[in-house]
């Protein structure tokens, strides 16, 4: 497991402004599994691309996947995919899964970011967690950190995670990919 974390380097007046952005501007479809385009078993949540005007969030969030791949990663990326906003409420999650998963054979996905922009007390559940083996206490201290507003963890796309199911309120998040090639 592989991440990078930014505690809460985003201030909560600027993630409201983003949501109330991203919610006037959101057409909500059923979330996908590849090219699956109904709920399923493994994932229950609604999500909508969103293109910012003048790319100040697509710029903001670039910024922190690049910094993370200098001090962390070093990977070989090519482009930035889509911003996905995903919204989660009472009962909806998405089960283990891995970000890096493509049929293209000369690309993948390399790194994700997931940027959450609802305050933790606006809801109960929805914690994004990692897979770490069988030990649990390091992913049950991090998905708390995690869940705080303005929060941003980029991590390997390879890497197993999901999001527990919400019990109360709605979970709102932007998440997003980095494109580069395939892993020799």
């Amino acid at each position: 497991m592989a991440y990078y974390f930014f505690p809460q380097v985003i201030p909560k007046s600027e993630c409201k402004r983003l949501l109330n952005y991203c919610l006037n501007c959101s057409d909500f479809i059923s979330g996908t599994i590849g090219s699956e385009a109904k709920q399923t078993k493994k994932r229950n949540n609604h999500v909508s691309f969103v293109e910012d005007e003048d790319n100040t969030m697509r710029d903001m969030l670039w910024g922190f996947i690049r910094h993370a791949n200098e001090q962390f990663f070093n990977y070989d990326l090519n482009f930035f995919q889509t911003l996905q906003f995903s919204r989660y409420r009472r009962g909806e999650y998405y089960g283990w899964h891995q970000d890096s998963v493509t049929k293209d054979k000369k690309e993948t996905r390399k790194l994700s970011l997931s940027f959450n922009i609802t305050p933790h007390d606006n809801y109960d559940g929805g914690y994004l967690e990692f897979y770490n083996g069988g030990d649990r206490s390091f992913n049950l201290k991090l998905r708390e950190k995690m869940k705080t507003v303005g929060s941003v963890v980029v991590f390997d796309s390879r890497d197993w995670h999901r999001v527990t199911p919400v019990t109360r309120g709605i979970r709102y998040s932007i998440v997003c990919w980095t494109i580069g090639p395939k892993f020799v």
